[in-house]
């Protein structure tokens, strides 16, 4: 019968293998390592690798310790050289032909498996669904200022029309990002893909620098030495498709504008930091591109009516020419802010003291030293800490739950013992004990950090803490 036992103690000194040898190494050999006599595996792992039931383990003592994936919680646990000894007697018996050690297929199952359980499905935002309103009214824009620059031939027209094409574009990458970022971690990507967001925004301000702002500057610039005649009859509808286009443009950027000021608002910043900051990159893009948009119609319709009234070709081909210009001024801010993040921009400094600070007020940790909190990706944060703890407070702690007449009981029966030699072995056997048991408590206390941190700055959703 599988039973619970309490884990082993002590037992670095009985290993059968070198220190240094490299466990990689061994699977590359399709050898089974051997393992310390007191390396412990998860049910999964003794299922996967060693060819093994849930069956056949029953017969193997287990014992809990606390889960490394989800804080609070217990994991079962199984002494691997002892599943290696059962997994031996199973292939004897020619229930399987072989073990399954080096399948790194299962591996990444089980790892994808656990990492989908673990995770919770994101859901749609206010900033994600600005992207499909975004793409909605680039789209029909688009149609109608092709048409009308064709049937015009105005310079201006046709760069707000190619505007319009490349923000459509855009939508479809900035969508892609937005879904890409709610899959769940995997093996491949531990972390998750929330960075993605960043990315599809990077390529996002690269297709506005070289389609719209050098397309623009060129059909400006070629307009301006092959000037092309503007036909009269077709430039009141366009100044129409200009002006509806602009009100579109217009209904778009207030509801980018409304979501960031709730985001800003919820951060307790000005909605300008929030902009230049670039958390959420997606909503960034948008009120950009939006701003450009409406103001591209503008100098459109402007440099349109001028060389109506006078008759210079110049004002048409200066407007897609300004035009061009405009959207290169918006690809270069996208390009720089999202590459900040992507190479690992950090937190705010505030937010940084804030954290360390937290850290300091916990009674067993004596300095905080090399706090690192970076982003990766719009509201997540992974934290990293070099901490040192006041061993007289795990101790203490771990001496409070103890039964303090029975810890006196066990040294004064060692000390009573008449050979030395006995002496020597049960006192050493009895700080082993203990040792070990404030090691453990030390392990709850970091675990407890760690959700005090997570509880106290919700977008820190990954806290790595170092012992110096």
């Amino acid at each position: 019968m599988m039973r619970r036992v309490r884990p082993p103690r002590l037992c670095f000194l009985q290993t059968s293998r070198p220190f240094s040898t490299n466990r990689l190494e061994y699977r590359k050999k399709l050898v089974e390592p051997v393992p310390s006599k007191n390396n412990t595996i998860t049910l999964s792992r003794a299922i996967d690798e060693y060819g093994v039931s849930q069956d056949d383990l029953k017969t193997l003592d287990f014992f809990m310790v606390r889960s490394p994936y989800e804080d609070g919680k217990e994991i079962k646990v199984f002494l691997e050289d002892k599943v290696i000894e059962l997994g031996r007697r199973v292939r004897a018996g020619g229930r399987i032909e072989k073990a399954s050690k080096n399948d790194l297929e299962k591996y990444r199952n089980r790892q994808n498996t656990r990492m989908a359980q673990q995770t919770k499905k994101s859901t749609w935002n206010e900033g994600d669904t600005v992207v499909i309103w975004q793409f909605c009214g680039n789209a029909s824009i688009f149609a109608v200022k092709t048409i009308f620059a064709i049937k015009t031939g105005s310079a201006s027209m046709l760069s707000e029309a190619i505007h319009s094409l490349v923000d459509t574009a855009n939508s479809i990458v900035l969508y892609y990002g937005v879904h890409t970022a709610r899959k769940q971690p995997s093996v491949d990507h531990p972390y998750g893909y929330e960075n993605m967001r960043y990315v599809t925004s990077l390529v996002s301000g690269v297709g506005i620098f070289c389609l719209g702002a050098g397309v623009s500057v060129w059909h400006g610039a070629t307009s301006a030495v092959f000037p092309h005649e503007l036909i009269g009859s077709e430039l009141q509808m366009a100044y129409l498709v200009l002006a509806g286009s602009a009100l579109i443009d217009s209904i778009v950027l207030m509801k980018a504008m409304i979501t960031a000021s709730e985001q800003a608002s919820k951060e307790k910043t000005t909605l300008w930091k929030y902009i230049s900051e670039g958390k959420n990159p997606s909503v960034n893009v948008i009120l950009m591109e939006d701003s450009c948009a409406v103001l591209g119609c503008v100098v459109a319709g402007v440099c349109m009516g001028l060389t109506q009234i006078t008759g210079n070709h110049l004002f048409d081909a200066s407007g897609s020419v300004i035009i061009g210009f405009m959207l290169g001024g918006v690809a270069s801010f996208l390009m720089t802010q999202n590459s900040r993040f992507l190479i690992g921009k950090s937190i705010p400094q505030k937010q940084v003291l804030a954290i360390q600070d937290h850290l300091e007020l916990h009674p067993a940790i004596k300095g905080v030293y090399d706090v690192k909190a970076t982003y990766i990706g719009p509201e997540v944060v992974r934290l990293k800490a070099e901490i040192d703890i006041d061993g007289a407070v795990i101790g203490s702690a771990y001496l409070s739950e103890l039964d303090g007449g029975v810890a006196y009981d066990e040294f004064i029966a060692a000390g009573e013992a008449k050979l030395p030699f006995k002496r020597r072995r049960q006192i050493d056997e009895y700080l082993t004990l203990h040792i070990n048991g404030g090691i453990d408590h030390l392990g709850k206390e970091i675990d407890s950090i760690e959700l005090s941190v997570k509880k106290a700055f919700p977008a820190v959703k990954h806290v790595d803490l170092e012992i110096l």
